[in-house]
């Protein structure tokens, strides 16, 4: 299995588990921040479409009355624009999903902080053992302990962690926080 192939099996691992805790109270309003699909449609073409989180949320049996995506970036009319590190979120929303992004950012403490303007609850996955890789720049590592605090700078006061594993080493981190 290449790399890349267990990279894309560890996110959903991780984005499965953290969605489980959120299915007592499912949320109603969703955005989800840096839309990598649509980023890298011409480099992947146009299967790569659509959202991963959104995709493991239906296959859960659940439904949204509104997934919104955004990013910095406006692709099409189909993504909102909305730089996280630079000022408030489009709307509010129950649920906002930041999935491989914080990696990205250049102040990855303004960005939560900006999030939980978005929403009460986050749901963020984040690379630990993977190589740099686009979009650059690429910055940041977070281990479990490293996003938790991240997360409670930011304001969020419960915080829960999960981590996926290659050979007994972390290599994907995410949380849901509160």
């Amino acid at each position: 299995m290449s790399d890349d192939t267990n990279y894309r099996r560890n996110v959903t691992m991780v984005l499965k588990a953290l969605m489980g805790r959120l299915t007592a109270d499912p949320p109603s309003t969703v955005v989800e921040v840096g839309v990598i699909p649509h980023r890298f449609r011409e480099t992947y073409g146009a299967s790569v479409g659509g959202s991963c989180a959104e995709r493991i949320w239906a296959e859960m049996g659940f439904s949204v009355n509104r997934w919104d995506m955004a990013d910095k970036d406006t692709i099409d009319d189909a993504v909102i624009g909305w730089d996280i590190c630079e000022g408030p979120p489009p709307g509010r929303y129950d649920l906002c999903v930041v999935s491989e992004v914080l990696e990205h950012v250049a102040d990855p403490f303004a960005a939560v902080t900006q999030l939980k303007g978005a929403a009460p609850v986050v749901l963020v996955t984040v690379p630990f053992l993977y190589p740099e890789h686009e979009p650059k720049p690429d910055l940041w590592r977070f281990t479990p302990d490293g996003l938790a605090e991240l997360l409670r700078q930011g304001g969020f006061s419960e915080v829960e962690t999960e981590v996926a594993y290659v050979d007994g080493r972390i290599t994907n981190v995410g949380a849901v926080a509160r």
